[in-house]
C-alpha cells in the first residue's frame, strides 16, 4: 500500500495564481524532473525488450512496477518514486497548490531511505539547516538530479545507456 504523506489542498484559482504558474520554478522542477525520471524508467523497460508502443501507454505506477519485476530496483525505491508521482499529480490537478518545506523535507528523507545519494547529508538530516542552506527549490532540484543519476547508474550497470529521448 502506497503511503500518502502529501495533503491535497484545493485552492480556488484566481488570475494571480494562473499568471504565477508561468514563472513557477518549483512547479517547473517537478514537471521536468518527473519527465526525466519517466524517460529513464521507460528506457530501462525498453532495454529489457519491451517495445516503446507497449510502454508508452502504461501509467507511471505500472512502469515502476515493471522495473521492480525486471529487478532494476526494489520496492523502497519504487515507493519513493510513487511519492514523487503523487506530488506531480497534486500540482497537475490543483492550480495554486503550494508545497511546504516540511513536505519537501519528508520527501528528501524518503529519497535517502530509498538509496538516493546526496553529497551533503544535511539536506536530509537537519531540516532547519537544510531549509536555510538549500531552500525549497534547490532541495527539489537536488532530489531530482540525484534520483536521475541513480536511475541512470542502474541502467548502465545493467548494460544500457541513458539517452536524452
Amino acid at each position: 500500500m502506497q503511503e500518502k504523506i502529501f495533503e491535497k489542498r484545493n485552492v480556488e484559482p484566481d488570475l494571480d495564481i494562473l499568471t504565477s504558474l508561468f514563472g513557477n520554478n518549483l512547479l517547473s522542477a517537478f514537471i521536468t524532473g518527473h519527465l526525466i525520471i519517466e524517460s529513464l524508467v521507460m528506457q530501462m523497460i525498453h532495454f529489457k525488450g519491451q517495445t516503446n508502443e507497449a510502454i508508452i501507454k502504461k501509467n507511471f505506477p505500472t512502469k515502476l512496477k515493471m522495473c521492480v519485476d525486471l529487478e532494476y530496483f526494489d520496492e523502497k525505491l519504487e515507493s519513493f518514486l510513487l511519492l514523487i508521482n503523487d506530488i506531480r499529480n497534486i500540482y497537475a490537478h490543483n492550480l495554486g497548490y503550494h508545497i511546504t518545506y516540511d513536505e519537501i523535507f519528508t520527501l528528501v528523507k524518503k529519497a535517502n531511505e530509498a538509496g538516493i545519494d546526496f553529497s551533503d547529508d544535511t539536506i536530509f538530516s537537519n531540516k532547519n539547516e537544510a531549509e536555510k542552506w538549500y531552500g525549497i527549490v534547490d532541495t527539489v532540484q537536488e532530489i531530482f538530479q540525484n534520483t536521475a543519476l541513480e536511475l541512470s547508474s542502474i541502467l548502465e550497470e545493467n548494460g544500457g545507456e541513458f539517452k536524452f529521448a
